[in-house]
């Protein structure tokens, strides 16, 4: 298995997950104001663009001139969801959809809140992706 031409995949991926996620971000600052925006959009696309960045250049640095063979695109779909999931629930999440990071610190929400809010936004980016 060709693991550069995995994360090249997987890279492009999450980059193009972006797209949208920033149009929807770059909505939210002219209709919710500029905080939400910025702790619900910014921090995931930030995030988003080092590690699809990280990926796509630790696969360029290697040799992957050949065309993806159907083990490589299995591996890539399958480990694609993982990310892509991850990116879509962190707006529920950091967002206030369900209770997260900021509810823990501004003490309106237990630490076990917490992981159920992270679990429940979990499920939503999945059956919205799905």
């Amino acid at each position: 298995m060709r693991w550069d031409v995995i994360g090249l995949v997987l890279g492009w991926t999450i980059r193009v997950v972006c797209i949208p996620l920033s149009v929807v971000g770059i909505f939210s600052f002219y209709v919710e104001g500029q905080e939400y925006a910025i702790k619900t959009y910014l921090i995931p696309l930030i995030l988003a663009a080092f590690v699809s960045q990280w990926f796509i250049n630790k696969s360029q640095n290697s040799n992957s001139t050949q065309r993806v063979r159907d083990r490589e695109a299995f591996a890539s779909v399958a480990l694609g969801w993982i990310p892509v999931i991850a990116l879509g629930s962190m707006p529920f999440w950091l967002g206030g959809t369900f209770y997260g990071p900021y509810d823990l610190i501004s003490n309106d929400a237990s630490f076990v809140e917490v992981l159920h809010g992270l679990l429940y936004s979990w499920f939503e980016s999945m059956s919205g992706f799905t």
